[in-house]
């Protein structure tokens, strides 16, 4: 097994508590305390893999989901076109799809008229714009 060097202090000292504690007389609690120590080894042991191992599909996903909507807030009143995003992003639709679908339970399409609405409410809020003014901030002709 490997660990990381912050880990190995950790380590040797319950490796050293767990081998007194077998030599210890039985009681009812030596089982439990050995489990316990045990089960600290091991968790040390996964948190150093964890930090070590590469991203997986659905930590891929919830990246690029996130820096779609991150991109959507960004650029949403210049470009209503989702291929735009995908250029941007440099994934296919059916990956973006499965990310969004993934981690919001929605397709980017969705997301993105979603964000949409939701920008010309706050826009309409305002008194002194006029529609036509909103509509084509947000890129829609008449």
């Amino acid at each position: 097994m490997k660990t990381d060097t912050s880990n190995v202090n950790s380590i040797n000292h319950l490796l050293d508590v767990l081998f007194l504690e077998s030599r210890n007389r039985f009681d009812h609690l030596q089982t439990s305390v050995l489990q316990n120590v045990l089960a600290a080894i091991l968790y040390l042991f996964e948190r150093s893999n964890s930090r070590n191992a590469q991203p997986d599909d659905a930590d891929k996903y919830h990246k690029l989901a996130l820096n779609y909507k991150l991109l959507l807030t960004q650029k949403l009143k210049e470009h209503t076109n989702l291929q735009y995003y995908l250029d941007q992003l440099n994934v296919s639709q059916s990956t973006l799809q499965l990310a969004t679908k993934t981690v919001f339970q929605k397709s980017p399409k969705a997301i993105l008229d979603e964000l949409l609405i939701f920008c010309a409410k706050r826009m309409l809020a305002d008194p002194s714009k006029r529609i036509q003014e909103i509509g084509y901030e947000l890129g829609f002709s008449i």
